[in-house]
């Protein structure tokens, strides 16, 4: 049971930590059978994992992470994803340092149970050096499919200026939304966001809820 606690409480990232806690036994209760991809962390510093090309979780704090991060949000739909694995270390890495390096993917049929399958076992590959780098596929088939950034712009040949103006733009008009507690414009500037989200997470009720509390503290601020 302590592991599907660290599972929601990685649901919403961008959350308050303090409010997560709140949502788990809202979420625990929905008992629902549908495939929800997990993350499982245990190593040392200095690390950072990326999805798809998409950065899910970096450490670079002194001491050892373990956490569990939900995947749902970042698999746009079924099929072939690449987890990417980065590895510095201050010190050479070698073999015996693997054990101390451990990320796996699982799938859960739902929170309530204790089953899960294993997708993958990044196991790393040191080679007495500080750097490892790898990429790994595993195989999932989620029952919806997402927008998310698939049809994303490459940026790098736009006009800078423009580009910084566009930035700039936009961090303003947020900053102002939120500045002045404007809880029904925040709720547009998401709304994508959030509209894919329950997808991700099949409209579970937690998920709806923790959209109005953060808009309730927008309006709050």
């Amino acid at each position: 049971m302590r592991l599907f606690i660290k599972l929601l409480l990685s649901i919403l990232i961008f959350s308050c930590k303090g409010r997560q806690s709140n949502q788990t036994n809202k979420i625990m209760k929905n008992n629902q059978i549908t495939p929800y991809y997990a993350l499982e962390v245990d190593a040392l510093p200095n690390f950072k994992i990326l999805l798809n090309g998409v950065k899910i979780v970096s450490h670079n704090e002194k001491g050892a992470l373990t956490s569990v991060y939900l995947l749902n949000k970042d698999i746009l739909r079924g099929g072939e994803q690449i987890l990417s694995v980065e590895i510095k270390s201050n010190d050479i890495l070698t073999k015996e340092d693997e054990k101390y390096f451990k990320f796996k993917v699982f799938e859960y049929e739902n929170f309530d149970s204790e089953q899960k399958k294993m997708l993958l076992d990044a196991k790393p590959n040191f080679d007495n050096n500080n750097i490892s780098f790898y990429k790994l596929p595993f195989i999932v088939k989620p029952p919806y499919r997402l927008k998310g950034w698939s049809e994303s712009a490459n940026l790098i040949d736009e006009d800078k200026e423009n580009l910084l103006e566009e930035v700039l733009e936009f961090f303003n008009k947020t900053h102002n939304v939120l500045n002045n507690g404007n809880s029904t414009a925040y709720l547009d500037l998401v709304a994508k966001r959030n509209k894919e989200t329950a997808i991700a997470f099949y409209n579970n009720p937690a998920i709806e809820n923790e959209k109005d509390e953060l808009a309730q503290r927008v309006k709050d601020a």
